[in-house]
């Protein structure tokens, strides 16, 4: 009998310990898992915030009721529609005001961003830009996003540093060469935009036929190319330099010149102007340590 007892108490000993063995062991697997997983979320963090490898970033934002989270909706929300879901399978949305704006957030001073748009427009013209400052109203520097007029004209082109020279009869190889020898005596019009407001010489909205009664058109409006699903694409890059910047987050936006023209007709089919994808691509140079590293394997023979 005790050689008995005295088995069961080494047998429930050893049982003991292997339990605190495997207690033990269990811990170390759940404090190895934990700790692991902080460090990613760190790295998750410091890569998302600080991007020190200067990585390209592409966030789409498709007008859905999904949640984006880099890309905010439009707003204000009364000045834009619902969703709608199209006939090609495209959630999209139509502007309904003379100004419309969607925010990025996070964004930093250091970056500069790419956006295009796929979008559709039964209005004239739209221009785009960055908001610059905010007080009673918004500031921002306009481009020239799209003009029905340059969209569908047949006219020759050169492009020289984003500035389009278009003309009537080719007589010019460069925009250069048109400033050089600038044409007197033809009708020359310039649409662009510097800090904010149109530059023209001759309004080109003002024209009743602009195609017969011009010769040349410097601009900075490219033409939007033509996807195969019908809708428009236009790309626009900006740093964020000289962007208002509040709390990692800063606003574009879309214009519609003599919006209250329209909002004040009666009529039900009044142009619209709807868009289906903004995509952003965000690039930032790297930090300067692993900028020179870069540099330095590149360099090496």
């Amino acid at each position: 009998m005790r050689i008995y007892r005295r088995d069961a108490i080494s047998n429930a000993s050893l049982l003991s310990r292997i339990k605190i063995m495997s207690y033990s062991k269990i811990r170390l697997i759940f404090r190895i898992i934990f700790i692991s997983l902080f460090f990613l979320l760190l790295l998750f963090v410091f890569y998302r915030n600080l991007n020190p490898l200067g990585l390209s970033r592409v966030y789409n934002y498709s007008f859905s009721p999904k949640i984006n989270h880099f890309i905010n909706p439009l707003l204000p929300k009364e000045r834009v529609s619902q969703y709608y879901f199209s006939q090609t399978g495209d959630w999209y949305q139509t502007l309904k005001g003379p100004l419309v704006y969607f925010s990025l957030y996070p964004v930093s001073p250091k970056q500069q961003v790419k956006i295009t748009v796929k979008y559709k427009s039964e209005v004239p013209e739209i221009i785009f830009g960055k908001v610059t400052s905010a007080g009673e109203e918004l500031e921002f520097r306009a481009s020239p996003f799209y003009h029905s007029f340059i969209q569908n004209l047949t006219w020759d082109y050169v492009e020289e540093n984003g500035v389009y020279l278009y003309q009537k009869e080719k007589h010019f190889t460069s925009v250069q060469d048109y400033l050089s020898h600038y044409p007197k005596n033809q009708k020359n019009v310039v649409y662009f935009f510097a800090d904010g407001r149109m530059q023209d010489s001759l309004s080109l909205n003002r024209l009743d036929n602009p195609e017969q009664e011009i010769d040349y058109l410097v601009t900075t409006c490219k033409k939007s190319a033509v996807t195969n699903d019908g809708w428009l694409e236009t790309s626009l890059s900006f740093n964020l330099n000289d962007a208002l910047i509040l709390r990692q987050s800063t606003r574009f936006v879309f214009g519609i010149p003599f919006f209250e023209n329209y909002a004040a007709s009666s009529d039900l089919s009044a142009p619209e102007v709807a868009i289906t994808n903004i995509q952003v691509v965000v690039d930032e140079p790297p930090l300067a340590f692993l900028a020179k590293l870069k540099q330095a394997l590149k360099n090496r023979p």
